[in-house]
């Protein structure tokens, strides 16, 4: 009983309420946050005035104020906060770059130095706590790694900050804006709100594909007399290295797989997001049932939570899982061990899905040697154009059922190019670093 009482704490109940809500209204959601915010920082506030704040001392090296998560969103369950975990590991730990990186947490007035070795700095002046905190100059970088984090500020304080250092962000995609029909209307209007604040205060975009860069400039040639021709220089990083498989799983992937989740010895489709409209979950659906009526034999599996969904589809999903139970699997989440698992025992990784802003799940199972078969959307062509197998107009196969019924032309093709275009030696830090000092 104390071990279940253990496991249900204050902060996992947070945690579920902010994900149900986020789930379901993200306009309820972002309310409900402010509210949380305002009665967990008035507390907060009222300590830290028994703190002495002392700045740190700027260096002759430009320093990144790296903006930790704390207190500014729901860890909701898709891969932009597990890029986000990377850049924030390797910027941190990473001792050969060419400046300075120092976490940092807005306590709703302050950012607050949230480095280890400060920590070990920390000692009381009397009866009050020395902290530590942010001390920009002109050259220095305010590092905001997901626009969301904007409701964490007002305008003002934007304004502040902007004009202190370089404030830059992470933009993975604008799909709400360029495809409002794939979202929710409420969606699709507090990511604009946020993207238009992003637009106004940053003074630089990372993008991770040439058709976000195109997309945001065509939107602000469109809106040009909204920002009066102050806009964000735009960065093209490639986020290959943030799903490279871990030294772990190399060493198991010596091992031959055993298929623990099917009956049967055919073939594994996987498909690895969230199930959401523009995931293609509908599109596969229609077309495995063509396939398989046709007596071609293959399993699927799903990896990923369910997004928001029409309730029509929901039943239609449902209905699809319930009748398929010896060829279908579905799991709504799993831990990054039971994932490795799976994807070693995936015969295709199979991506239909109608827009992206990279495509992590297909850069995973191309480092992993899993063959891909995807639609051919623009980030897809641009970075796996030679590695994986695309369908639609122009490509080796026209549709996705074409590509189903020739499963064994899909791997051979896939096999084929591995001599022809060998994996790519991209360093995605390397390529931050690079763009970070030029700023």
């Amino acid at each position: 009983m104390s071990r279940l009482f253990s496991n249900f704490s204050y902060n996992r109940l947070i945690y579920f309420i902010a994900e149900y809500l986020f789930n379901r209204n993200l306009f309820l959601f972002n309310v409900s946050r402010k509210v949380y915010r305002s009665i967990s920082w008035t507390p907060k506030l009222a300590v830290s005035k028994l703190h002495v704040k002392i700045a740190v001392e700027p260096i002759n090296q430009k320093t990144i104020y790296l903006v930790n998560q704390r207190f500014s969103r729901v860890n909701v369950k898709t891969g932009i906060p597990r890029v986000e975990s990377y850049f924030f590991t390797k910027l941190v730990e990473n001792k050969n770059l060419s400046f300075r990186v120092l976490p940092v947490f807005w306590d709703g007035k302050y950012f607050i130095i949230d480095d280890e070795e400060y920590s070990k700095q920390k000692f009381r002046m009397f009866s009050r706590k020395r902290i530590w905190v942010w001390n920009p100059v002109p050259n220095d970088i305010l590092y905001i790694q997901t626009f969301s984090l904007l409701d964490t500020f007002n305008q003002d304080e934007l304004k502040m900050f902007k004009n202190e250092c370089k404030i830059v962000m992470n933009i993975y995609d604008i799909l709400p804006v360029t495809n409002p029909e794939w979202f929710k209307n409420y969606q699709s209007s507090s990511f604009e709100r946020l993207f238009d604040l992003s637009l106004r205060f940053s003074n630089y975009m990372i993008v991770n594909s040439s058709e976000s860069k195109s997309n945001i400039e065509s939107y602000v040639a469109r809106n040009r007399h909204k920002y009066d021709g102050q806009i964000p220089s735009i960065q093209l990083v490639n986020l290959w290295s943030v799903a490279a498989p871990s030294s772990d799983f190399l060493q198991k992937s010596q091992n031959n797989p055993k298929n623990i989740l099917f009956t049967n010895s055919d073939p594994i489709l996987l498909l690895l997001s969230t199930v959401e409209p523009r995931k293609g979950h509908k599109e596969l659906i229609k077309a495995a049932n063509e396939v398989w009526r046709q007596n071609v034999k293959f399993n699927l599996l799903f990896i990923g939570q369910l997004g928001w969904i029409s309730e029509d589809f929901k039943d239609e999903f449902d209905d699809f899982l319930s009748k398929n139970t010896h060829r279908v699997r579905w799991f709504n989440n799993v831990d990054d061990y039971k994932l490795e698992e799976y994807l070693a025992i995936s015969s295709i990784l199979i991506s239909p899905s109608l827009g992206e802003g990279y495509g992590l799940p297909v850069s995973e199972a191309l480092q992993r040697g899993i063959p891909v078969v995807a639609n051919s959307i623009p980030p897809y062509k641009e970075w796996f154009g030679t590695h994986a197998v695309l369908y639609g107009s122009g490509e080796h196969f026209t549709s996705l059922t074409e590509a189903l019924l020739n499963l064994d032309e899909v791997l051979a093709t896939s096999r084929d190019m591995i001599p022809i275009a060998p994996m790519p030696d991209i360093d995605t830090i390397a390529e931050l670093n690079e763009i970070l000092i030029g700023m």
